[in-house]
């Protein structure tokens, strides 16, 4: 599906990660990086590194690249993520952080990505979810929390969502989904619970989500 090519790796035909003026699109997948790229054009979309070393990412990252769409790190060492990491790119669409280790994010992660289509968090050691996390992202259409350690779906975390149309919380440790949980997922489609713990649902386990097929 359509939805599922913006997730997928770059062309080949992208750029090194070495800086290059005409350039709008970088892949690094060097084994031994650990340092984010730096010195990228200001009018670069995309980036992507990937399968690397690399641990940690400084606040400044992501300065001077305000027109950044799409944000891959997936299968990478990262532990944590600065708060203010994604302040530059205002304009992000598209973030995968699939298969890190990632046990917690900033609350205000995403305060300055309203923007946001397409979150992946699959993979990681999330162990519970802030409803600060998505109180700023109207515009999300696909969360994707797979693989994780989540034992619970706070009631109504995914309010302020009101454009979500997938849900991924499938391999994780949820034993119940309280009424409420899905609350304001008015626009959900799509959800996936397979490989929890989960033995019944209540009946009104999915009343506030009218689109659900």
């Amino acid at each position: 599906p359509p939805l599922l090519l913006l997730l997928l790796p770059l062309p080949s035909s992208a750029a090194s990660c070495s800086p290059q003026p005409n350039a709008t699109r970088f892949v690094c997948t060097e084994p031994t990086l650990s340092t984010f790229p730096s010195g990228l054009p200001p009018t670069t979309l995309a980036i992507s590194v990937e399968f690397t070393a690399l641990a940690t990412l400084l606040p400044t990252a992501l300065v001077g690249l305000p027109q950044l769409q799409e944000l891959h790190l997936s299968s990478n060492r990262l532990a944590t993520l600065p708060e203010a990491l994604l302040r530059p790119v205002p304009t992000l669409r598209v973030l995968d952080l699939t298969n890190n280790l990632l046990a917690d994010l900033p609350a205000d992660i995403f305060a300055s990505t309203s923007h946001l289509q397409h979150l992946v968090l699959q993979a990681n050691q999330l162990q519970a979810l802030q409803p600060a996390w998505f109180r700023h992202l109207p515009r999300l259409r696909w969360l994707d929390l797979a693989a994780n350690a989540l034992a619970e779906v706070p009631p109504a975390v995914f309010r302020p969502l009101h454009s979500l149309l997938s849900l991924d919380l499938s391999h994780n440790r949820l034993a119940s989904l309280v009424p409420g949980a899905l609350a304001g997922l008015r626009a959900l489609e799509q959800l996936d619970l397979e490989g929890n713990q989960l033995g019944t649902l209540p009946p009104a386990a999915f009343a506030p989500t009218p689109a659900l097929r």
